[in-house]
């Protein structure tokens, strides 16, 4: 999980659309990977790029609460 938004949180900043589209969206995307590997690959890559990002950032955090604690 990348997240912490709920799905409707999610399907608001798509335009307003309500959690049972993010549902289906995201079946959809599992679908398509289970049916390409070029796919499958792309957001295998995408989801360890974004999982490193979000580590990173939370370092970050944690280190800027040091910074300032002192």
């Amino acid at each position: 999980i990348l997240t912490e938004h709920s799905r409707q949180e999610i399907g608001n900043t798509f335009g307003g659309r309500d959690h049972g589209t993010v549902i289906h969206a995201c079946k959809t995307v599992e679908n398509m990977m289970d049916q390409d590997s070029s796919i499958k690959h792309s957001v295998e890559f995408l989801n360890e790029q974004l999982s490193q990002a979000m580590e990173w950032r939370g370092r970050i955090f944690l280190i800027s609460l040091l910074v300032f604690h002192w």
